[in-house]
């Protein structure tokens, strides 16, 4: 599975391992749809449906179960989003090494590159008006989040003065603020979901809190808003080492976790912790997006391979979690498909 966290790997030598994945199907997974998830689906995925570039992904938007390839093959796109209208979609495109953020008008198809640098610059997340991109960076072996306009202007790190690692920025459906991972360690083996609130030129923020209580005790990455902006979800870590070592070998596999929380931003603070869902110890999911009914979760379904130079498996499709009874169902015809979000129409 190329595209979830090869990103935040290639950072780091220590996080330098192959990313693979391909299709396939998981009989264990077969099921009814929960009764609250969506009928009609909207999604924006990374997928690896073409046999002739077995190492390049595909961007496509499926709509009820048909694929649309919004961008081919060749450029190694990954890290998807979608705005809010279904009018425009980010992504970062290129080698590992020195990926860049592009943005592009669905409706003509015209690309615009944001970034141009020498850096990897990874998972853009377009603001509610569709004027802006947030997005990390690796750059003298920090990662930052960093905020330009979508024609690739006026960038700016909102995150460089301070002494921890951020990155998986996503930005609040009503704009003010912006959810992220910060981690203290600067390891990629703890990390804690913060909340910023951003400041009024949208060139740092005015405070940032914790929204969980653990304190950086295992990891917590991949911040989710509902569409109301009271709640995240998250995934979460809770085992021996680190994720992306012992946490993606199949005897830890039952250490990860799906967790949401509420959202105080008076009290700066997140409260009513849940946990929605836990690995049965056969598979993982993860990168949870809100669906259209905020009953239920989006996510990359992953069957983890025993050795860790193919950590994100063989068997990777996408999946809806109700959490409330903690169901999963797939996404028909997703085999081979990673990165993903969720349109709501």
């Amino acid at each position: 599975m190329r595209n979830l966290f090869c990103s935040i790997m290639f950072l780091l030598p220590v996080y330098a391992f192959a990313c693979s994945g391909s299709g396939g199907s998981d009989e264990t997974a077969k099921q009814e749809l929960p009764v609250s998830a969506p009928v009609k689906t909207y999604i924006l995925a990374n997928c690896y449906l073409d046999p002739a570039f077995p190492s390049s992904g595909e961007i496509y938007l499926i709509t009820g179960g048909s694929f649309g390839q919004l961008v081919p093959d060749g450029f190694f796109p990954e890290n998807v989003d979608i705005s809010s209208d279904g009018s425009m979609i980010a992504y970062s495109k290129g080698e590992n090494e020195n990926s860049e953020i592009y943005v592009m008008d669905i409706a003509s198809g015209r690309e615009t590159r944001v970034t141009d640098n020498s850096f990897p610059d990874y998972n853009p997340n377009l603001s509610p008006d569709k004027k802006e991109v947030v997005y990390w960076s690796s750059r003298s072996n920090e990662t930052r989040l960093y905020i330009s306009d979508a024609g690739g202007l006026n960038e700016r790190c909102i995150t460089c003065g301070f002494d921890a690692w951020t990155y998986d920025p996503e930005w609040s459906h009503d704009g003010t603020m912006i959810a992220f991972n910060y981690d203290v360690t600067k390891t990629g083996c703890k990390a804690v979901i913060y909340a910023g609130i951003l400041d009024g030129g949208h060139t740092g923020f005015e405070a940032i809190f914790p929204v969980s209580n653990t304190a950086g005790a295992y990891v917590e990455v991949d911040p989710a808003w509902s569409s109301d902006d009271s709640r995240i979800a998250f995934s979460s870590y809770e085992g021996p080492g680190c994720w992306f070592a012992e946490g993606l070998q199949s005897a830890n596999l039952n250490h990860w976790k799906l967790k949401t929380v509420t959202i105080d931003r008076t009290g700066r603070q997140g409260t009513d912790l849940k946990t929605v869902w836990q690995s049965p110890g056969t598979h993982v999911d993860w990168l949870p997006i809100w669906a259209e009914d905020d009953k239920s979760l989006l996510v990359i379904h992953s069957v983890i391979d025993a050795s860790p130079y193919t950590p994100f498996g063989t068997t990777s499709y996408l999946a809806y979690v109700d959490i409330e009874t903690s169901a999963e169902a797939k996404v028909p015809g997703t085999d081979g498909c990673y990165w993903c979000d969720y349109l709501k129409k």
